[in-house]
């Protein structure tokens, strides 16, 4: 099972440390566990979710909370 602090490190360390690296102070994020689509038989993932913080704009990164692996294509 992978914790908070394992599941934010793998995320940032794929796509996520572009948005970090961007230059602006207005920079939030998220992490939640939840289960993908509150669906029984579909994973317990973890959410990271970055974004500005005035538009929300920005992106999802999803990872199983079990295995660790990265999910895809969680958004569609």
């Amino acid at each position: 099972m992978i914790d908070s602090p394992e599941a934010f490190k793998r995320l940032l360390n794929e796509n996520g440390m572009k948005f970090l690296a961007v230059e602006s102070h207005r920079k939030c994020s998220n992490l939640y566990l939840q289960r993908v689509l509150y669906v029984p038989e579909e994973p317990v993932v973890w959410r990271l979710s970055l974004h500005d913080c005035v538009t929300r704009g920005g992106e999802d990164y999803y990872l199983d909370a079990i295995s660790g692996e990265r999910l895809y294509d969680l958004d569609n």
